[in-house]
């Protein structure tokens, strides 16, 4: 019986995925590191100037799972009157492919642009959608790898 050579690269990933699931992510408890970004419009965001409140930080794609998520992060926003914010990160479409998505799923928080991925590598980010939970100063508070079904401590808050 002859096995199919790409079974190696199957089982690779699908490994990667269940321990990038089931462990603690590296920056858990970590301070979050800085950087700068630019929104839809262009304009340059610093990380830190964002974190006014306990903030969900989303690093998100075209996905089924991204988009299935991202309005539960914005209801959790509006939800919480002030007390919790939320920034999305895309560094895989384009432009105007964000500012569609973002517009189509009613994202109202800041979504920045990632084409470097210098944040997705500062944040050690594997897969999307990766989302931070930080408050203010920087603190990450949790992590969540892949579909969060948002019972994390933010819907607590």
């Amino acid at each position: 019986m002859r096995l199919d050579p790409r079974l190696p690269i199957l089982l690779v990933l699908l490994l990667g995925a269940d321990l990038a699931c089931s462990s603690r992510h590296p920056l858990e408890g970590a301070r979050a590191p800085e950087v700068e970004l630019p929104d839809l419009a262009g304009q340059r965001h610093s990380l830190a100037g964002l974190l006014t409140v306990t903030t969900v930080l989303t690093f998100w794609t075209d996905c089924i799972v991204c988009r299935s998520e991202l309005p539960l992060v914005a209801s959790a926003v509006r939800q919480s009157k002030g007390k919790l914010g939320a920034v999305g990160i895309n560094s895989r479409e384009t432009p105007e492919q964000v500012r569609a998505m973002a517009d189509q799923l009613g994202l109202d928080f800041p979504v920045l642009l990632d084409r470097g991925q210098q944040a997705e590598t500062s944040y050690q980010v594997v897969t999307a959608p990766t989302a931070f939970l930080i408050e203010p100063p920087g603190q990450i508070l949790e992590v969540q790898v892949g579909r969060a079904g948002y019972d994390l401590a933010w819907r607590r808050r």
